[in-house]
């Protein structure tokens, strides 16, 4: 298996996957019935990035059936794939320091975010052998069903302007 390689989603097991469905629901007697993996992206581009996967099924909390979802975002160490000068290294301060989401979730920052803005929520990080880490997140959905009017692209650009603003200095 190549650094980075998806394969490694075969690890992935109903205890495993329970226990972030739990969080996400916010359900602690949730159990995972069944699930499907579906690639959202990744992989092309930047090096760090190995790849976006939505797990989705359904489970029973008691008798009740519930369905659910959570993204697995993996990313690693550009040197995995022979980049150097990419954020590989111990430099966090580096423009793509690969192991920078695996700081900022705990680190309370983005609770602080501007009105308007959100990060998806964090259920679990953990790295892994051969500079890997997983990030189980949040699965957001657009209330737009992905087709913006241009108000929506000026909101955007706003809370972007906005953030940016913040963290100037």
């Amino acid at each position: 298996m190549m650094p980075g390689d998806s394969s490694s989603l075969q690890s992935v097991d109903p205890a495993m996957l329970t226990a972030i469905v739990r969080q996400s629901l916010r359900r602690d007697a949730f159990q995972v019935v069944d699930w499907k993996v579906s690639r959202l992206g990744g992989g092309a581009g930047n090096p760090v990035s190995v790849g976006l996967y939505r797990f989705e099924g359904v489970g029973l909390d008691g008798v009740e059936p519930v369905a659910w979802s959570v993204i697995l975002k993996i990313v690693q160490s550009p040197a995995n794939v022979g980049w150097e000068n990419m954020g590989e290294g111990a430099d966090q301060a580096h423009w793509n320091y690969w192991k920078r989401e695996l700081l900022v979730y705990p680190s309370g920052l983005l609770e602080t975010l501007p009105q308007g803005m959100a990060a998806p929520r964090c259920f679990n990080i953990s790295e892994r052998p051969g500079n890997i880490a997983w990030l189980w997140l949040e699965d957001i959905t657009d209330s737009l069903d992905g087709v913006w009017p241009l108000e929506r692209y000026a909101l955007a650009a706003r809370h972007l302007g906005r953030l940016n603003g913040l963290y100037s200095t």
